[in-house]
């Protein structure tokens, strides 16, 4: 679990740097432990070395629930099949906390096209965001 929760954290300073990658990776060790977790860690282990990870959280909003893919990364390219498993294991989470969508924040087109092709995922809206000065 340490060298996941290190992804988690180098994952924060790589691709969001106003994250506190540590503070986040403390709240993955208290959601461990909860009997009703909100969200799921997923690690991807080759001869026991964590060669990919996985956060997704569960949300609800208005009656709606879903769940959101907010890290997903690995170190080498794994095969088509382990990642179609991989998918059907979070919609099977996803179908058991009540959630009736995935969604997936990321920062690349590239991702984009790789969470379509993968996952079935589809461009909806877009999040705009400005940060707010200290006066």
């Amino acid at each position: 679990m340490p060298r996941v929760l290190q992804r988690i954290a180098d994952f924060c300073a790589h691709y969001s740097p106003e994250e506190d990658g540590a503070q986040l990776a403390e709240v993955c060790k208290i959601q461990f432990l909860h009997p009703q977790p909100t969200f799921r860690i997923y690690a991807a282990i080759r001869d026991d070395v964590v060669v990919g990870h996985a956060l997704v959280s569960v949300s609800e909003w208005l009656g709606s629930r879903w769940v959101t893919i907010h890290q997903y990364e690995t170190d080498e390219t794994l095969p088509v099949d382990v990642v179609r498993t991989h998918r059907d294991e979070i919609e099977s989470w996803a179908r058991s906390v009540g959630a009736t969508e995935v969604r997936a924040i990321v920062a690349s087109e590239g991702r984009v096209r790789a969470f379509g092709r993968f996952y079935g995922l589809k461009p909806w809206r877009m999040l705009l965001r400005r940060e707010l000065g200290v006066a």
